[in-house]
């Protein structure tokens, strides 16, 4: 019989191990993200660290395409009654998207014991995660615009690298210097930029104009200073010292990253978050500085939050991938690998993200300029569906096609409409 029992033991060990281990089983976790290229090569590098560290929970990330064929993919998803666990949704989509009642309220997450310290974020990164004083979503890859300069270019024209936001005045003859024209032609644009209303909201503000009224119940951006703002665009492209790519959305980025990239333009509006890509392909020095400033400096926030749909059937396992995202760690290792800014004042003190910053002093541009300047879009839910009538507006005073006032009064008129329903 002693022959025997060692086995016996064995079966009733396994025997009792068996639940257990049934119950180790990994929940699944469904993120949505709208990051390409090397930027979402990124975001699954996280997810795989998220995952080797939390075995009983495995995110499984999707690329959705862009920022906005997210919220779209979300809402449709939503009608049909199953969503994904996380979403990554830019800025401007959070308080549609909570207005929907598409977004779960993180309040409890954020107050409980595995909580969040509010305190301890940005302030400037927090407002559009917010709607009717509940938060529905945690700054993540959060980012402001900035101007990019060819450091080569500069050289050779005796230029000095900013050292401030440089005047709209003073900007203005910098791009009249480093134009070049052979054969009537330009070969080199001074500046070039997409005509899109996140870079013209900046210039906007540091003119002393808004987007909206206080109380977000009337659009305010057709008043002259935004009448003036635009037309400066215009005057520069009139003058052949500014090119504004044809393309709309973020294909007119790809034209003037690339156009930067192969030199064909000295100066360009775009993300902090394009750091690493523009200085990685371009075969110049790449510089770094803030965006233009007329009677004070300003610049938009943008980027993205995380955050939970409604439908989710795991929201606690959400929670812990959201929770650990935002750490010091994963936060030094998404701002070094992309050119976004920490969303934390933890992230930003992290003693290694202190000493990449001293070694790569144009990755604290951004930061700089988002401490000192930092202004979030507008927190409106009316305000992602409706700033395409803006940014349409835009494009069509600085193609030509339209005089500045009647375009805006037009855009802010039908932003008006969609004002009307907020309730």
């Amino acid at each position: 019989m002693r022959v025997y029992r060692p086995l016996a033991a064995v079966i009733a060990a396994v025997l009792l191990l068996a639940p257990a281990g049934m119950a180790q089983t990994p929940t699944h976790v469904q993120l949505w993200y709208g990051l390409g290229g090397a930027w979402g090569q990124v975001v699954q590098d996280l997810v795989k660290q998220f995952n080797a560290s939390h075995p009983q929970i495995q995110v499984d990330a999707a690329f959705q395409g862009d920022y906005y064929q997210v919220v779209q993919k979300l809402m449709a998803a939503y009608a049909g009654g199953a969503t994904p666990d996380i979403v990554q949704a830019v800025d401007t989509s959070v308080p549609q998207l909570a207005a929907a009642h598409a977004l779960a309220d993180l309040t409890e997450f954020v107050r409980g014991a595995d909580g969040l310290d509010m305190k301890n974020f940005i302030p400037a990164l927090l407002p559009n995660g917010f709607y009717k004083g509940q938060m529905y979503a945690v700054p993540f890859n959060r980012s402001t615009p900035v101007l990019y300069y060819n450091k080569a270019m500069y050289r050779a024209h005796n230029i000095a690298d900013p050292t401030a936001p440089l005047s709209w005045t003073q900007f203005q003859a910098t791009a009249q210097q480093l134009t070049q024209r052979e054969g009537g032609r330009v070969s080199v644009y001074g500046f070039e930029t997409p005509i899109d209303y996140w870079f013209w909201e900046s210039l906007l503000w540091s003119a002393g104009g808004a987007v909206f009224d206080p109380k977000e119940t009337r659009a305010t951006f057709d008043s002259p200073v935004g009448v003036e703002t635009v037309n400066w665009w215009k005057q520069m492209t009139d003058a052949g010292i500014m090119k504004a790519p044809t393309p709309e959305g973020f294909k007119a980025w790809d034209v003037a990253r690339a156009d930067f990239i192969q030199g064909v333009a000295a100066m360009i509006f775009s993300s902090s978050a394009d750091i690493n890509y523009l200085s990685t392909n371009s075969k110049f020095p790449v510089g770094v500085t803030f965006m233009p400033a007329k009677i004070k400096g300003a610049a938009a926030t943008g980027g993205s939050f995380l955050a939970v749909p409604a439908y989710t059937k795991h929201a606690k396992e959400a929670w812990t991938f959201i929770r650990w995202a935002v750490q010091d760690p994963q936060m030094y290792y998404w701002v070094t690998h992309t050119g976004y800014v920490p969303v934390t004042r933890s992230a930003l003190a992290y003693p290694q993200l202190q000493a990449y910053y001293k070694a790569h002093p144009e990755y604290y541009v951004p930061v700089a300029q988002l401490l000192r300047y930092g202004h979030s879009q507008p927190p409106s839910p009316i305000f992602n569906g409706s700033f395409h009538y803006l940014g349409d507006a835009l494009r069509e005073v600085v193609l030509g096609h339209a005089p500045a006032e009647t375009a805006l009064q037009q855009a802010a008129a039908q932003i008006d409409q969609q004002l009307a329903t907020v309730k």
